[in-house]
């Protein structure tokens, strides 16, 4: 089944364990730096946009809603609803 189409937002505030799928390093750019702008970060001194961890995975990276990053296999196994970059709306 094909997941729908998430905001920012629903990913930030759900409980549920969601990932993003991110299969290059521009997806991965350009997702982190969406979660800049919506007011997330690594921790209080480190943005997203400072490191992105791309190349420890390459194009199995996804990044969590809970402040992590692993390969989608990790996340699969975990049983994570996971997202493709094109089903994230990165304005809301």
């Amino acid at each position: 089944m094909k997941n729908k189409k998430i905001t920012l937002k629903e990913f930030w505030k759900s409980l549920d364990r969601l990932a993003i799928h991110c299969d290059t390093e521009e997806k991965a750019d350009k997702l982190l730096e969406a979660f800049d702008k919506y007011g997330e970060s690594w921790s209080v001194d480190s943005r997203y946009t400072d490191i992105n961890y791309w190349n420890e995975y390459k194009e199995k990276t996804c990044y969590d809603n809970d402040i992590a990053y692993c390969d989608i296999n990790s996340y699969k196994e975990d049983n994570y609803t996971i997202y493709e970059f094109e089903d994230v709306d990165l304005e809301n």
